[in-house]
């Protein structure tokens, strides 16, 4: 028996066969040829053995195992078999699919999931890259057969035309496969490791800040007359993206209904063209709502409904269906376009811009970061309740007025 640490499994390298690591009372880490690891206990109970999953690592810390381990002990030591009612959840969820547990019924159980634990907007982020990417591809397959060389095939796929399409479906795939181990519907992640395989999907900070020069350059593309009508929207939100400092897909998803024209408590008494923008905490990626003001340059990239209760999208998609344009329209079009080739730069590098040019202008640092809704860590988040509203408007004024400045 080997005491197990973190750095223990850390290091642990899989081999050609599964191999086990046990210490006392039946509490083992199996680790799988495809480099997957999950604890387990392993126990007998009137005179059958049996194995209960504790999770897998490093969805689950070697702290928490041990937890669950010793929940289990206890109910052993109590007369009570820590296994039935794991068999009567599994049971309970597997008798709403086939008989054959496949990957199409692994996807439908974890959309469920996602929509009663998630946030609305991650649960149908979870489900439209799942029916997009993983259903047609896996989708009749048994889970349990689902191979790491499969997903690696179609994530280095992805990424060759739409890196930040292959990470985030790496990224969900991997938590649902996470999440079945846990229910024990399979027993290896096939997404797990990818990252060190496929090097366009590893994490990297980026710290790309556009030049004067470039912005001008950029500013001339996006709001050129001659372009093509139909990437209007699209030029327009990457456009309030640099004005405002907001995450694309906050911009890409404008409502009518969050923005005050011309009035409110928060406006000044001498302008009637500028406004206040409200994004719901369902549309921020931080779930916090924030007040952005509007320079009158912002609100002619915005426009005003052609009806004063229309609380549809600003920026639509190409389809007739008036939904909000997708975020994913932003990177393509920027990607796509000659105009960039060379340029490498992101819709979110535009974000990164603007936050670095209100510093640059002597904005400080807890004010940008109020601009661009960072959640408070710490203490500050406790105590600190301020809002910034006229910091904001004093600084998004000064930057506006010098992009202005800037691109004439």
């Amino acid at each position: 028996m080997e005491q197990l640490t973190e750095l223990k499994i850390k290091a642990l390298k899989p081999q050609d066969k599964e191999y086990s690591l046990r210490e006392k009372n039946g509490f083992v880490l199996r680790v799988r040829p495809d480099g997957s690891k999950t604890f387990n206990h392993i126990y007998e109970f009137q005179k059958k053995r049996y194995r209960v999953v504790l999770g897998s690592y490093p969805a689950i810390s070697l702290s928490e195992a041990r937890k669950r381990h010793s929940a289990n002990v206890m109910l052993l030591r109590d007369g009570i078999n820590p296994k039935p009612e794991k068999e009567e959840l599994k049971e309970s969820a597997i008798q709403t699919t086939p008989e054959i547990f496949t990957v199409k019924s692994l996807i439908s159980l974890y959309i469920d999931h996602s929509r009663k634990n998630k946030t609305e907007k991650t649960a149908l982020e979870d489900k439209r890259i799942l029916e997009k990417h993983i259903l047609p591809a896996f989708g009749p397959l048994p889970a349990s057969e689902l191979r790491r060389r499969d997903a690696i095939k179609l994530i280095d796929k992805l990424s060759e035309t739409a890196p930040g399409t292959a990470r985030a479906t790496m990224k969900i795939s991997r938590a649902m496969f996470t999440w079945a181990i846990d229910l024990e519907y399979v027993e290896t992640n096939p997404f797990s490791g990818i990252s060190r395989t496929v090097s366009a999907v590893r994490a990297t900070e980026r710290d790309r800040v556009l030049s004067d020069d470039e912005i001008k350059y950029v500013w001339s593309v996006l709001s050129d007359p001659e372009a093509d009508p139909r990437s209007e929207f699209t030029r327009r939100a990457l456009m309030l993206i640099l004005i405002t400092g907001q995450r694309p897909g906050e911009c890409s998803g404008l409502l009518f209904k969050e923005v005050q024209f011309g009035e409110g408590k928060f406006l000044c008494n001498s302008c009637y063209r500028c406004g206040w923008w409200t994004i719901p905490p369902d549309r921020s990626k931080n779930d916090i709502a924030n007040d952005v003001f509007l320079h009158p340059l912002a609100m002619q990239i915005i426009g005003k409904p052609f009806n004063p209760k229309y609380t549809g999208s600003v920026f639509v998609g190409v389809n007739d269906d008036m939904r909000s344009l997708d975020r994913a329209a932003l990177s393509h079009y920027v990607r796509k376009n000659k105009a960039f080739n060379g340029m490498n730069f992101t819709p979110h590098d535009l974000r990164r811009t603007a936050a670095t040019g209100l510093s640059k202008l002597g904005c400080m640092d807890e004010v940008v970061d109020a601009i661009l809704n960072h959640e408070k860590k710490g203490v500050i988040r406790i105590y600190n309740r301020n809002k910034y509203l006229d910091e904001k408007r004093e600084w998004l004024s000064k930057w506006s007025e010098y992009l202005i400045d800037l691109v004439k």
